[in-house]
């Protein structure tokens, strides 16, 4: 009996040892991934190239939305084809959301004009420089963890040295935020609208109250009631457009400059879905829609 089992275990196969350092194993799927990434991309650019724009969305966004990419060229190439279909459906918010998020990855990318039109890059050109501030900011950090100095300084001195409207001044009414941020266009609108709304409540109160009195003839009652109307509507009102004001301000202040330890900077194609530029470019609070002017 003890000489069946010694002849079993002798015989038996030997386990396979895993790799010695532990690596093989993850490179191999490593390239695995990355291989099969590099063909889904491609299908999907296909169906781009052949002019089946739907498809090619389906199949670009199950690549990013969960994210399937395992690098940055990937990323970028996926998101420029998904906007360019965006584009040619006529969707140009998801056009602008893709193409925001390309360039937070690579905040300097071009796009290649022998092979797109001049009005998507026109339009790509317009999301870049109205996404400036945050893509600064972005340059910056990379330029930082590089060790490049004439590059921060670079950068820096590009950055305006004022940030608009903070703090108490952004809730002054009468365009006092815009002018402060220089806008003056939208800082007259605001002074003027406001202005024009707060002497028409107080006109009609002065008028209602001391130009027609409490002893007023019946025959007064239809025009003190338009008194009264005109000047609690003109009253609201003014409360409105200065909530807008404010609002409005605070939205197109410049971002400052974060302290360098508390910014993480985009650094993998992995990150780019989670990182939120409006966190840099937008007052916090409970709003959630935006005015375009």
């Amino acid at each position: 009996m003890l000489a069946l089992v010694a002849a079993l275990l002798l015989t038996a196969p030997t386990a396979q040892q895993p790799p010695g350092n532990g690596m093989t194993v993850p490179a191999k799927m490593d390239n695995a991934e990355r291989s099969s990434a590099d063909e889904l991309l491609r299908r999907a650019i296909n169906e781009y190239a052949y002019g089946n724009y739907g498809a090619a969305i389906d199949q670009l966004r199950a690549l990013l939305y969960p994210m399937r990419l395992v690098s940055d060229s990937q990323v970028i190439e996926a998101r420029k084809y998904l906007g360019l279909s965006y584009y040619l459906l006529s969707r140009p918010v998801d056009m602008r959301e893709e193409l925001e998020k390309l360039l937070y990855i690579d905040p300097d990318y071009q796009l290649d004009p022998f092979s797109i039109p001049p009005p998507i890059i026109d339009e790509f050109e317009r999301i870049r420089e109205q996404a400036k501030p945050q893509l600064d900011v972005i340059r910056l950090r990379r330029a930082e963890q590089s060790g490049n100095a004439s590059a921060v300084r670079r950068i820096e001195a590009s950055i305006p040295p004022t940030t608009g409207a903070r703090g108490v001044t952004s809730f002054l009414p009468f365009g006092v935020g815009q002018f402060e941020n220089g806008d003056a266009s939208m800082g007259l609108f605001f002074a003027l609208t406001e202005a024009v709304l707060l002497g028409l409540n107080i006109a009609a109160y002065l008028y209602a109250t001391y130009g027609i009195g409490d002893d007023y003839p019946s025959g007064d009652h239809g025009l003190v009631r338009g008194l009264q109307i005109t000047q609690y509507a003109s009253l609201s009102l003014f409360a409105l457009t200065w909530g807008i004001g404010v609002y409005h301000a605070r939205l197109q202040v410049t971002p400052a400059i974060a302290p360098r330890t508390q910014v993480s900077p985009v650094s993998s194609a992995l990150e780019a879905p989670r990182y939120d530029p409006s966190v840099l470019a937008r007052p916090s609070g409970g709003l959630l829609f935006q005015l375009t002017f």
